[in-house]
């Protein structure tokens, strides 16, 4: 029997890192990547952060418990109307009193034709992959020309993770082939729990040897397996009756913790609000130049999401960093030019402490200065 070759790739924004039997290789998108693959081949794929969206969640501590429905109802604020585009998934990155968790979001179509491919498997990220093999401390891992990941590692775990353009001096730098390399090495170490797909069961045929037991059993300990099942039926029975008396204790509970969180929730966003919609839509009304077309607008309490056409995204970021109104402008996407504009996908951030004072001061400004917005 030969063994099967095993392929190693990075999917980003711009294409398809892979290594093939040793050989390092770039693929312009995914199509050509997944014909090239070997019939006979085992595939381990990672994600990079420019093809995910990713956000830090602090929960109660119990919501462990019951993690998958928890980071559900938490994305329905980070990621709205998630459920139409996106596969999401939970990752502990912290458990002290409160709970830490990373929500990862993948889009469907992206998940689902990865899914198709038979070879696959395992699919994970690849902040995953570099935070356990450099353990502790901040790696950069270049997934594109001018585009990095910047993870924050600690213990061997992601504690975050986002896209910048330029790496810190002094700090580790992974480059593609680097990282497929690490890659290769770290799949044995990870845990079951930071992958999406874990390692796939192959079956084997023995239904020969499986029909030649079957009666040989059913001949020698049939009587005992008839004793035994209605033994157990019995049980079982009395088990079902008791999770049916206990059910609606169950259910109640659940919907009071469910509760308490979403309580706790809102008390902590009516604290800390420190600006509505219409506001931060005011303000950006008046400080987007006129060749700048807004087609995405997602406001949270804490950061907004801008996408859209300008003539050119360096300038739009460096006068949003100017605003005294929002800190952390991050670009999220590399600026595709077409037809004289630029694609641009922006996080602003709002700034920790905007007294009312400062409010006004800052409408006034963006009135003297005008501008507008479509």
């Amino acid at each position: 029997m030969f063994r099967k070759q095993k392929v190693f790739a990075e999917i980003v924004s711009e294409g398809v890192y892979a290594l093939f039997g040793g050989k390092f290789k770039f693929y312009k998108d995914i199509t050509s990547f997944l014909k090239d693959i070997p019939k006979r081949a085992e595939v381990f794929l990672a994600l990079g952060r420019d093809t995910i969206l990713l956000q830090k969640v602090t929960l109660p501590k119990d919501a462990k418990n019951y993690l998958e429905e928890s980071a559900e109802y938490a994305a329905d604020d980070v990621f709205p109307g998630w459920r139409n585009y996106l596969v999401v998934k939970p990752f502990v990155i912290k458990e002290n009193t409160t709970l830490e968790i990373l929500i990862v979001g993948v889009r469907k179509e992206l998940y689902e034709n990865l899914l198709s491919l038979k070879q696959l498997k395992l699919l994970t990220l690849s902040s995953f992959i570099l935070a356990s093999y450099f353990e502790n401390g901040v790696v950069y891992n270049k997934v594109g020309e001018e585009l990095y990941e910047k993870i924050i590692a600690s213990e061997g775990k992601v504690i975050d993770v986002f896209l910048v353009k330029n790496p810190e001096e002094n700090k580790k730098l992974v480059n593609p082939e680097e990282f497929l390399k690490i890659f290769s090495r770290e799949i044995s170490k990870k845990k079951e729990q930071e992958f999406f797909i874990i390692y796939r069961i192959k079956k084997r045929n023995y239904i020969n040897i499986l029909i030649y037991l079957y009666f040989l059993f059913s001949i020698l300990f049939g009587a005992v397996q008839l004793y035994e099942y209605k033994r157990k039926s019995e049980k079982l029975e009395k088990l079902n009756l008791e999770i049916k008396r206990l059910l609606p204790y169950y259910e109640k509970y659940t919907k009071l913790v469910n509760d308490i969180y979403k309580l706790k929730k809102e008390l902590k966003l009516l604290k800390n609000y420190r600006s509505n919609s219409l506001e931060v839509l005011y303000v950006l009304t008046n400080l987007l130049p006129k060749d700048t077309w807004i087609e995405l607008y997602i406001y949270t309490p804490d950061y907004v999401i801008l996408e859209g056409y300008t003539s050119s995204t360096v300038k739009l970021v460096r006068l949003l960093r100017k605003s005294k109104y929002f800190e952390n402008v991050t670009l999220e996407n590399i600026p595709l030019r077409r037809e004289g504009s630029e694609r641009f996908r922006i996080r602003l951030l709002f700034k920790k402490t905007v007294v009312k004072e400062e409010k006004s001061d800052i409408i006034r400004e963006v009135n003297k200065k005008g501008g507008g917005m479509r």
